[in-house]
């Protein structure tokens, strides 16, 4: 489960900030976290959680989750253009994902942009 491990990291730029910030506690992040990032955003925020509670400053924080978009070009004819179809933003069916055939050409290789990010995009402090 790196999900922990991640968490852990998280914990710890979260603290560096408050001290260069020279402030007492962070009330609220947000997160991006692409469908192909191999994140388990629950158990993600599960150790996020357990991890925060531990830590006065952290304590009580309210986290914000927002899955990115996946962007698909054509490498056929170019044209870029976002899946319709719920296999290719489920994580679970990723080799379906994979075998993404272009919509206005029918070309059959396309690549894939986006989707993979685990970024934190916002820290708001007092």
């Amino acid at each position: 489960m790196h999900e922990f491990s991640i968490a852990q990291e998280l914990v710890s730029q979260l603290k560096g900030l408050l001290m260069q910030y020279q402030r007492r506690r962070v009330t609220f992040i947000k997160l991006a976290i692409g469908r192909f990032s191999g994140v388990v955003v629950e158990s993600l925020l599960f150790s996020l959680t357990a991890l925060s509670e531990q830590e006065s400053a952290l304590k009580g924080m309210k986290v914000e989750v927002e899955s990115s978009n996946v962007e698909y070009t054509c490498n056929g004819c170019g044209h870029n253009f976002q899946p319709e179809h719920s296999a290719h933003t489920d994580p679970i069916n990723i080799f379906q994902a994979l075998a993404v055939s272009c919509p206005l050409c029918g070309h059959e290789f396309c690549s894939r942009k986006g989707g993979d990010e685990l970024l934190l995009l916002t820290v708001e402090m007092e």
